[in-house]
């Protein structure tokens, strides 16, 4: 595999106006990877600056993200006034959603608005995984409302409640091979509603598991990032709009008094 490393724009222009896709794809991944503050070792595998904290994931994604995305570390709330664990990467709406409370590392945004739940570790291993479904299902547990959206012709119909993505994103594996049925088994053991969706190993790989097969999809390590990415675009894009918020639910904490 050629490596794209020292590639320009205008390597990627082939002949009788051909346009080297995959070379494209592998060229973003170095952008992505060094807005993560990762480079490439000799041997082609990712090479951390620092520790996992050190990894500007966030930015990596708002890199490429469509700008109606939001990511940001915070909490899900719902209409009931619970809320879920404390969350490495939200993904969230504000083309059509509002932020109910920022204030320094406390985010609180409604769970109508999440798209995906990301959580970020060191290592992933059985552990971690275990952790990372934890964090997802209680996220995926908040009650979300649906209204009913006005245009100018009619009302749309309340959109049907989506699958809030969770997923799982480190720098190495714990196992040998890093990808291999230990992987398999334990996003068994730890599905229902905390299940991982996908996860990236920036050293090893990538993988996605199928929404209605529920097979495994594995990534080459080299691979790893652009995967990912791609599996997440793919995702978000079918998810499409969040569903309306209904904000009578919300203001029912207000307990207005009449006179």
């Amino acid at each position: 595999m050629a490596e794209p490393d020292g590639a320009t724009a205008a390597d990627l222009v082939q002949p009788d106006n051909r346009f080297d896709l995959r070379e494209a794809f592998l060229l973003r991944q170095e952008q992505l990877l060094a807005t993560l503050g990762v480079g490439r070792s000799a041997g082609g595998h990712p090479l951390a600056i620092g520790d996992d904290s050190e990894l500007n994931w966030r930015g990596m994604l708002e890199s490429i993200l469509p700008t109606r995305y939001r990511v940001s570390r915070g909490f899900a709330i719902d209409a009931d006034g619970k809320r879920s664990d404390q969350i490495d990467m939200l993904i969230y709406d504000r083309h059509f959603s509002p932020v109910l409370l920022d204030v320094g590392d406390y985010l609180f945004v409604p769970a109508e608005a999440v798209f995906a739940a990301l959580e970020v570790k060191q290592q992933m291993n059985r552990n971690t995984i275990e952790y990372a479904s934890d964090k997802v299902a209680s996220v995926r547990s908040l009650r979300r409302t649906s209204s009913p959206v006005p245009y100018v012709e009619g009302t749309y119909e309340p959109k049907p409640l989506q699958r809030i993505i969770g997923g799982l994103l480190s720098m190495d594996s714990g196992w040998s091979p890093p990808l291999g049925d230990p992987l398999k088994r334990a996003l068994e053991d730890f599905a229902g509603d905390g299940s991982l969706d996908m996860g990236c190993v920036l050293r090893d790989g990538s993988f996605e598991v199928g929404e209605e097969s529920q097979s495994l999809t594995r990534s080459q390590a080299e691979e790893a990032l652009i995967f990912f990415v791609i599996s997440l675009l793919r995702r978000l894009q079918r998810m499409a709009s969040p569903p309306a918020i209904e904000y009578a639910e919300y203001s029912r904490v207000l307990d207005p008094k009449s006179e």
